[in-house]
């Protein structure tokens, strides 16, 4: 049996709900969006892998509201990072239906896309036609 190609080689999950990530690291691969899925409960640890990991993750689904760091302070200290982070596309998945999130989320050029939880299928089709077009 042939093995299905993944969407993208690497993507990060940042979540501090275990439940969350066990949903939306379930429907990423079963989705086959990234061949390999790091998860994180918190944006410090996260940040703490990406400066001490030579591979980067091409997609990081990041919540909003989380203790320790938020997913706007991780994106803070993302965007002032070296020019090898620069490529890093980030999803917002989060639960929040505030417009100030997404307002604010719109500041930020790395996010790709801002997505309700939990992540779906459909999310994740709509995602890989967005990013093709943007290719094009």
């Amino acid at each position: 049996m042939e093995k299905r190609k993944s969407f993208c080689d690497y993507a990060m999950l940042i979540d501090d709900s275990g439940i969350d990530n066990y949903a939306n690291e379930r429907q990423l691969k079963t989705s086959h969006f990234a061949r390999k899925i790091k998860v994180f409960v918190n944006a410090v640890d996260a940040l703490r892998d990406l400066h001490n990991d030579d591979l980067l993750p091409e997609y990081i689904f990041l919540d909003i509201n989380m203790p320790f760091k938020n997913g706007f302070e991780f994106l803070d200290e993302l965007l002032s990072m070296p020019k090898r982070y620069d490529g890093i596309k980030v999803v917002i998945l989060t639960a929040s239906n505030d417009s100030v999130d997404r307002l604010k989320a719109e500041e930020y050029p790395q996010i790709v896309a801002y997505l309700g939880k939990p992540l779906n299928q459909k999310h994740l089709l709509n995602l890989r036609m967005s990013i093709v077009k943007q290719k094009l």
